[in-house]
């Protein structure tokens, strides 16, 4: 059975970085932030079809 992944993205300077990780904290830790940008409004979960596409390419 596939995992329920979520897609987020956190924008950096002039980057998009996005994710598609299991949990918030799996995300933060991929990006490798320690800082909790979802609570702040720096990070979001998206559905945004071209950054699903990107994401699920290749999770993790």
């Amino acid at each position: 059975m596939a995992r329920n992944l979520k897609k987020s993205r956190h924008r950096w300077d002039f980057y998009d970085l996005a994710i598609a990780a299991p949990s918030m904290k799996s995300a933060l830790e991929a990006w490798g932030v320690g800082s909790k940008l979802f609570h702040q409004g720096f990070a979001k979960e998206t559905e945004d079809s071209d950054v699903v596409a990107a994401t699920m390419s290749k999770p993790g």
